[in-house]
């Protein structure tokens, strides 16, 4: 029987996945309340509406949105010139502008321009539009997440995969993933900060995404990371020989199971990766 010393510490992914922050700045009550609905129907957290261009500069700094959903004709101060006042001072660098408006005046569209906004919506608009200038808000976002993570810490940018789950783009770290399980027709990995992601992505496919030694499929159903491996345990059930694997995931040890046929190839990879085996 072998046992398998675990030795390699772990850490908490930093997400860049988290759900996006919307405000709301249209001075029309029944505007502002459909576009709410429209806003958190697709996913997204407003976490603000306002009708003054005077009030949007103060929750934007307060609440430091992701999203600015933008009228033009605000009360006491315009959108437009609010959203300058903002852009003059330090200021969340992801943040995206999508101007709403009835306004077709040259003038403010030409601004919207210099703005960089996402869209210039005019009214009355297709909700599909909207929808779609969202999701380029976001993957806006995700791009400049990227850019920023590999300037910041270049080695943990390049160990970023992208997943697709419930048909939207999701970034994990590779080094994050504990283990994947095939559930019927979709698999489920599972992450070291206890999260679990969903995806029709093959084990296989997922492992080509890692391109790490460490990734492991320990039968059919099952991909594991061997960095947190506990240890393996010989196990006989109906006169065949089997083993299961230990993991560590966060402060739970999750078993998983390895076929016999694999046995030899997994302790060969696990003495790649520079862990210690040991008769138990």
């Amino acid at each position: 029987m072998y046992s398998y010393s675990y030795s390699k510490g772990v850490g908490k992914m930093e997400s860049l996945n988290e759900q996006l922050r919307v405000i709301i700045a249209e001075d029309d009550r029944y505007a502002k309340m459909i576009l709410e609905e429209l806003v958190t129907g697709f996913g997204y957290e407003v976490c603000a509406n306002v009708s003054s261009g005077t009030r949007l500069i103060t929750e934007i700094i307060e609440k430091n949105p992701d999203i600015v959903l933008l009228d033009i004709g605000l009360k006491q101060l315009d959108g437009l010139t609010a959203i300058k006042e903002i852009m003059s001072q330090p200021h969340n660098p992801l943040l995206q502008i999508i101007i709403i408006t009835g306004s077709v005046d040259f003038n403010h569209l030409q601004a919207g321009y210099e703005l960089e906004s996402i869209d210039y919506i005019p009214k009355p608009y297709q909700i599909e539009r909207i929808e779609k200038a969202l999701s380029k808000a976001k993957e806006g976002i995700r791009m400049k997440k990227i850019a920023e993570a590999f300037h910041t810490n270049p080695v943990r940018a390049a160990r970023l995969i992208e997943i697709v789950s419930s048909g939207k783009k999701l970034l994990i770290d590779r080094e994050q993933i504990v283990y994947a399980v095939k559930v019927f027709r979709k698999h489920i990995i599972y992450l070291y900060d206890g999260s679990q992601i969903e995806t029709y992505f093959p084990l296989a496919k997922i492992k080509q995404l890692c391109n790490s030694n460490s990734m492991f499929i320990s039968k059919r159903a099952f991909l594991i990371n061997i960095n947190y491996v506990v240890k393996v345990m010989e196990q006989q059930e109906l006169n065949q020989i089997g083993y299961v694997v230990s993991l560590k995931l966060q402060d739970k040890i999750v078993k998983v199971p390895l076929t016999k046929k694999f046995h030899a190839e997994f302790i060969s990879l696990y003495n790649s990766v520079n862990h210690v085996v040991s008769n138990g």
